[in-house]
């Protein structure tokens, strides 16, 4: 009755359905000793032996309660499964390659494969670079500040490469645009509004815009960092010969005119303070 959960659940029913809800744990005011208890009294073996709750999926693990129940406590390295600690990680850097369409990874280190089974590789590979753990203070839709810790290897390796490949194919106000509706789309899912028709109107614009994120990006691993080292793409908005140090076709002091108005009500604000 405290959690997010119920609203995910109960928002989705309640807006595809006719159903009744019964919330067993929240109507009897259960908490989570007495809830054991009570599953336990109906033959539910619990398979873990501390009081956490863990959910997972494709994506992650999400582990709260008992001791991670103060941030004063450090969480105890037995919680992860997914990730190494630095100190356990690999030893020598990994680069790993991964190709994307349109915005989808289709391949890691060149080697085609279904979305599912990079998301696990990438899971695999991230993990044992220590990737991918977050300890976080969280608002909770109730107003109620939660203490969550995360492993999300994989979702931080793709997302990592996919910004990267982003920064090389889209303009600038493309960017901004980008970062802001990844907010707001992120703020629908977590506030469980998935049947909000905004979520709608964003899936439109976003599919639009990745039609050009396509190419090959390099990652650089090492013990908990990430970094893109290779960034390749037929779309690239990146031109060596308009960049290069060396470039002459450019008239250098054509800029002077931008330079002289670019901070010119700044510079009237600051005459009137002096």
């Amino acid at each position: 009755g405290k959690g997010n959960d119920q609203f995910r659940f109960e928002a989705v029913i309640l807006a595809m359905s006719d159903l009744d809800i019964i919330a067993p744990i929240r109507e009897m005011n259960l908490t989570r000793t007495e809830e054991k208890a009570y599953a336990e009294s109906k033959g539910i073996e619990l398979s873990y032996d501390k009081i956490y709750s863990i959910d997972e999926n494709l994506w992650g693990r999400a582990i709260e309660g008992d001791v991670l129940e103060d941030p004063a406590n450090e969480p105890p390295e037995d919680i992860y499964e997914w990730t190494k600690s630095w100190q356990d990680a690999n030893d020598e850097p990994e680069k790993v390659s991964i190709e994307f369409e349109e915005g989808i990874p289709v391949a890691i280190n060149g080697e085609m494969m279904p979305l599912i089974e990079i998301i696990k590789k990438a899971n695999e590979i991230a993990g044992n670079n220590a990737i991918g753990r977050v300890d976080t203070i969280e608002n909770r839709m109730i107003g109620l500040k939660s203490r969550e810790i995360y492993e999300t290897p994989g979702a931080k390796l793709l997302i990592a490469a996919h910004e990267a490949l982003e920064e090389l194919v889209l303009t600038t106000d493309e960017l901004r645009f980008a970062e802001y509706m990844s907010t707001l789309y992120a703020d629908l899912v977590y506030r469980a509004l998935w049947q909000e028709p905004l979520r709608e109107d964003l899936d439109q614009a976003i599919d639009k815009m990745q039609e050009r994120v396509s190419g090959e990006v390099v990652m650089k691993l090492f013990k908990g960092s990430i970094q893109p080292i290779v960034r390749k793409s037929p779309f690239s908005l990146h031109s060596i010969e308009q960049i290069t140090f060396e470039d002459k076709e450019t008239e250098q002091s054509e800029v002077e005119g931008m330079i002289k108005y670019h901070g010119l009500q700044a510079a009237n604000y600051q005459k009137l303070n002096r």
